[in-house]
């Protein structure tokens, strides 16, 4: 633990971090209505799972929380008005970005699109990370989520 401690606050990342927002609005211009309703179920299944893990096993933030000074000071200020550091584990920042970006990739045909996708995900999973919103287990868990959900209770036309 004393090592992911360790990691570097990088306020820069704040940037990718609050990208998920953008995700939000990307699903009706890639997805039919029928991959967007297949998403919903996902979404509201992922959170549903999460919340229970939060109310069976609270946890707590381990990074200190920094308010950074100049550019970043504010911004950091309201975010962590809104975002308390308890239920940390899955990360829903991590469960969101994942169904979206995934959805999307599954329905481009473009590789380019599909592994700049991929990128953005990868990059806001660091970003919670270097923000020190999350721990490693939080996002690995909310990948976890994430496989359950989509490979056994939601899945896709194609699998029924």
């Amino acid at each position: 633990m004393n090592t992911e401690l360790s990691i570097p606050f990088i306020p820069d990342f704040i940037w990718l971090y609050m990208s998920l927002y953008l995700l939000f609005i990307l699903p009706p211009f890639f997805l039919g209505v029928s991959q967007l309703k297949l998403l919903g179920k996902r979404i509201i299944l992922g959170t549903l799972i999460s919340g229970g893990i939060f109310l069976l096993f609270p946890s707590q933030l381990g990074f200190e929380r920094v308010i950074p000074n100049g550019f970043y000071g504010e911004m950091f200020t309201n975010i962590f008005s809104l975002d308390l550091p308890h239920n940390m584990a899955p990360s829903l920042h991590v469960v969101y970005s994942a169904f979206i970006l995934l959805a999307v990739v599954e329905s481009s045909s473009k590789k380019s699109v599909r592994m700049m996708l991929l990128l953005w995900l990868l990059l806001i999973m660091i970003s919670t990370l270097m923000v020190h919103q999350h721990h490693i287990l939080d996002i690995v868990s909310a990948m976890a989520i994430m496989l359950l959900v989509t490979l056994t209770f939601i899945k896709g036309e194609k699998n029924v």
